[in-house]
């Protein structure tokens, strides 16, 4: 592994295309950061958490953030959905939880590799179910209420992270798209991952665009 890290525990389940497990916000970020270092983009994060813009300030703006990060509550939930394809379901691509979600009741008690069941209505697989997923939020109660309706993020009230999906360990009451869950960001187990989103801009090229098809999609 690069940078001197070692791969997180498996939980004896597998690798290959299972989604990563055991690792913390903090291991998260730093994930992206290498990742963004990697395919030749600003890095989205400072030490403390904080998203950085393309001259390494820090900001609130996620538009303004170039490089491999997190998604907000709100990128996730829109994308739980189905964006503006949205048939309204219950869980991320489907009223039927078993055709789109690995949980409790058909999981068998562990993770399963991600493209194995149904995908909501914008192509994605695994929102609802299978592991829990880290957003780049901090987790205020308050926050909905007094903030923008436009580029939704709490970057800075709270202390702790929020989670959306819940996983392979949950009941189907917590699976539904609005359900959510916060975790002090060091928190690690065997339930909880992270999906990665980038922005891009009308003009990219063959590379970047290489890049979203390749990682962005994908449960790491």
């Amino acid at each position: 592994m690069e940078k001197g890290t070692t791969k997180p525990e498996d939980s004896g389940w597998g690798r290959e295309r299972r989604p990563v497990i055991n690792v913390s916000w903090f291991d998260a970020m730093e994930y992206c950061n290498w990742l963004s270092e990697k395919e030749g983009l600003q890095i989205a994060y400072s030490g403390d958490g904080s998203l950085l813009d393309v001259n390494k300030r820090k900001t609130e703006d996620i538009t303004k953030v170039k490089g491999c990060r997190l998604l907000t509550e709100a990128e996730w939930e829109y994308a739980a959905r189905g964006g503006k394809k949205s048939m309204g379901y219950n869980y991320a691509g489907s009223d039927n939880l078993d055709s789109v979600a690995w949980y409790d009741s058909n999981s068998g008690s562990k993770t399963h590799e991600v493209g194995q069941l149904k995908c909501n209505e914008l192509g994605m697989y695994d929102i609802s179910g299978n592991v829990e997923e880290w957003c780049s939020d901090f987790c205020d109660e308050e926050f909905h209420g007094e903030s923008p309706t436009i580029n939704l993020y709490n970057g800075s009230n709270g202390s702790r992270r929020l989670r959306r999906g819940d996983s392979w360990s949950h009941s189907a009451a917590g699976l539904f798209v609005s359900g959510r869950n916060c975790s002090i960001p060091t928190c690690k187990c065997n339930r909880l991952g992270f999906r990665i989103a980038l922005y891009l801009s009308k003009v990219f090229s063959r590379d970047i665009l290489h890049l979203k098809k390749r990682r962005c999609g994908d449960v790491f």
